[in-house]
Parts: C-alpha cells; sequence; structure tokens
C-alpha cells in the first residue's frame, strides 16, 4: 500500500548489490482505522512473486511473506483470514493497539496516561505470540517511533523487562524469532528496532536467531541499515533464520 517503488526494480537492485535472499512481506492488516485495511491482494501477491521467481529465481532466493497487523479483538478473523493460505512466512507486528492507529495511540496514552503508559502494547504483543499465527516478531519496540519524545523512549523498555521477558519465554517454546528491523535508523528513534537492549535480553533468555530487514519502502530504504544490523546479529553471536 504504501511502496513506491516496483517488485521487479526490489529484485534487480538486491541481485546488483549481492544480496542472496529477500522476501516480499506487504502488509496485511484488519482495522478499518488503518490505512492497509483492504488493499492487501493474497492471490495477485502471491502471482507477482511466483513470477519474479520464475524469472529471477536463478540469481536470487525470494520469499513470499506477509506482514500482519496483529490484534487480540480479531485474532478470530486474522485466523479464518489465514487459514488455507500458504505463505513461506509470517510476520506478526503491532500496527494498531487497543482498537487505535498506532501513530495516534502513542501520543494520545502520552498526553493521558501516567505511568507504565506501555503495558498494553507489551500485552498485546503477548497476545500475538500466544497466538501461534506467525514465524517472526515484528519491529518489537515500534511505539518509539510515534513517540513526542523519541529519545526517551528509546530507554523506556527497561520499564517493561518482565513483560519482555514472558513474550520471549513464549516465542522460544514456539520456534518464533525476533526482526532486526533497520528502519527505526532513518526514522525519529535513530535505532533499530528493537533496542539494542532488547536484543542482548533475546539472547540472554536463549534466542539463537533473528531475521533482519530494512523494511523498504523506497529505493533509498532498500539496503539501510543493514551493515549496523550485522554487527548487533555478530556482536551478540545470533543467527539469521531463513524462514525454515
Amino acid at each position: 500500500m504504501d511502496s513506491e517503488f516496483k517488485p521487479e526494480d526490489i529484485v534487480r537492485r538486491s541481485i546488483d548489490a549481492g544480496v542472496k535472499v529477500i522476501a516480499f512481506t506487504d502488509h496485511i492488516d484488519f482495522n478499518p482505522k488503518d490505512g492497509s485495511y483492504g488493499f492487501y491482494d493474497y492471490k495477485k501477491a502471491r502471482e507477482t512473486v511466483f513470477a519474479l521467481r520464475e524469472k529471477f529465481g536463478k540469481d536470487l532466493n525470494i520469499l513470499f511473506g506477509g506482514e500482519v497487523g496483529y490484534e487480540s479483538i480479531r485474532d478470530s478473523e486474522i485466523r479464518q483470514y489465514l487459514k488455507n493460505k500458504e505463505f513461506d512466512f509470517l510476520i506478526g507486528s503491532l500496527h494498531d493497539v487497543e482498537d487505535e492507529i498506532i501513530k495516534i495511540w502513542v501520543p494520545m496514552v502520552e498526553k493521558k496516561r501516567k505511568g507504565r503508559i506501555y503495558k498494553p502494547y507489551y500485552d498485546e504483543m503477548y497476545h500475538l505470540v500466544e497466538s501461534g499465527l506467525f514465524n517472526v516478531m515484528g519491529h518489537f519496540d515500534y511505539y518509539k517511533k510515534y513517540s513526542n519524545n523519541p529519545e526517551e523512549a528509546r530507554q523506556l523498555w527497561v520499564d517493561y523487562t518482565e513483560e519482555i521477558k514472558n513474550i520471549f519465554m513464549l516465542a522460544l517454546e514456539r520456534n518464533m524469532v525476533l526482526e532486526i528491523n533497520t528502519s527505526g535508523l532513518r526514522q525519529a528513534p535513530k535505532e533499530q528496532y528493537p533496542a539494542e537492549g532488547i536484543v542482548k535480553l533475546y539472547k540472554e533468555m536463549g534466542g539463537s536467531y533473528v531475521s533482519i530487514g530494512s523494511d523498504a519502502h523506497r529505493p533509498d530504504h532498500l539496503m539501510f541499515g543493514l551493515e549496523r544490523g550485522y554487527k548487533i546479529i555478530k556482536k551478540y553471536g545470533l543467527k539469521i533464520w531463513g524462514g525454515e
């Protein structure tokens, strides 16, 4: 919905950059308030990726994925939609919290609430993992993108350490992996999602694998921040999960 370049251009640029594996993970959202609502066309998306595989498969491994905006209040609807659909893998992400678009929800709770205002976010992330629908936990601390004080929001995960431990414990039981999403480096937080301290905690909890992506919507986004992401992965002795 918000991509500014064509799938074939992404593939060609990836091959030129020496990339071996990419994944298309279009937004699949179920909240009518979300700009992506009703936009995703599974049949067309699948046909597009398979056509690209046919054309470029000898030079690049192209995975067919999806990024689902999860909400526990819409679990049944999401579950029904995904039934009998085939993906190489699915990212579960929070684009909406408490039935509100996250870019509206974050400044709203910062203004109106006190204390541990992001607890509903982490509670919903737990439900996302609990659903068992996904392979990857997407842009884990995404709320910091929309904070009125992104620098402060970068540190707030520490207040939710116990919630995060519970999320990771369940994720590891269900073979879900953490995403290193480098788009935050070009956005207000000026760091990847999640914060490095969260990656460290994930490793300490027993995490071995992560996925990595630049969340590219434009040509200049395609490789943005990946070098930084790979350094963090190497620093903590993590491995790249390949969709198996």
